[in-house]
Protein backbone atom coordinates (compact mmCIF):
# COMPACT_ATOMS: atom_id res chain seq x y z
CA UNK A 1 0.00 0.00 0.00
CA UNK A 2 2.65 2.06 0.59
CA UNK A 3 4.28 1.90 -2.94
CA UNK A 4 0.82 3.66 -3.75
CA UNK A 5 0.61 6.01 -2.07
CA UNK A 6 3.93 7.44 -3.04
CA UNK A 7 2.94 6.88 -6.59
CA UNK A 8 -0.46 8.82 -6.34
CA UNK A 9 1.55 11.43 -4.15
CA UNK A 10 4.66 11.72 -7.06
CA UNK A 11 1.07 11.90 -9.94
CA UNK A 12 -0.65 14.73 -7.70
CA UNK A 13 2.63 17.08 -6.82
CA UNK A 14 3.85 16.65 -10.76
CA UNK A 15 0.26 17.22 -11.77
CA UNK A 16 -0.22 20.32 -9.62
CA UNK A 17 3.22 21.60 -10.43
CA UNK A 18 2.85 21.52 -14.00
CA UNK A 19 -0.09 23.25 -13.71
CA UNK A 20 1.06 25.91 -12.00
CA UNK A 21 3.94 26.18 -14.24
CA UNK A 22 1.75 26.54 -16.95
CA UNK A 23 -0.11 29.40 -15.63
CA UNK A 24 2.64 31.40 -14.13
CA UNK A 25 4.56 30.90 -17.61
CA UNK A 26 1.96 31.91 -19.86
CA UNK A 27 1.00 35.02 -18.03
CA UNK A 28 4.47 35.64 -17.79
CA UNK A 29 4.97 35.44 -21.54
CA UNK A 30 2.16 37.24 -22.09
CA UNK A 31 2.75 40.34 -20.29
CA UNK A 32 6.70 40.56 -21.27
CA UNK A 33 6.39 39.79 -24.96
CA UNK A 34 8.52 36.47 -24.65
CA UNK A 35 7.22 33.94 -26.77
CA UNK A 36 7.13 30.84 -24.61
CA UNK A 37 10.15 31.65 -23.09
CA UNK A 38 9.17 31.20 -19.48
CA UNK A 39 6.50 28.85 -20.11
CA UNK A 40 9.21 26.00 -21.06
CA UNK A 41 11.57 27.10 -18.43
CA UNK A 42 9.54 27.02 -15.58
CA UNK A 43 7.55 23.50 -17.06
CA UNK A 44 11.00 22.57 -17.39
CA UNK A 45 11.83 23.77 -14.02
CA UNK A 46 8.77 21.60 -12.30
CA UNK A 47 9.81 18.40 -14.07
CA UNK A 48 12.96 18.41 -13.49
CA UNK A 49 12.44 19.27 -9.62
CA UNK A 50 9.59 16.66 -9.15
CA UNK A 51 11.99 13.54 -10.55
CA UNK A 52 14.69 15.23 -8.14
CA UNK A 53 11.93 15.15 -5.40
CA UNK A 54 10.93 11.30 -6.55
CA UNK A 55 14.54 10.27 -6.41
CA UNK A 56 15.30 11.54 -3.23
CA UNK A 57 12.05 10.17 -1.97
CA UNK A 58 12.74 6.47 -3.09
CA UNK A 59 16.83 6.44 -1.84
CA UNK A 60 15.24 7.17 1.55
CA UNK A 61 13.30 4.51 1.70
CA UNK A 62 16.23 1.65 1.07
Amino acid sequence: MKGYQQALRFAFRMAISCVLALGIGIYADDHLHTSPLFLIGLLVYAMIGNLYLLVKECGKDE
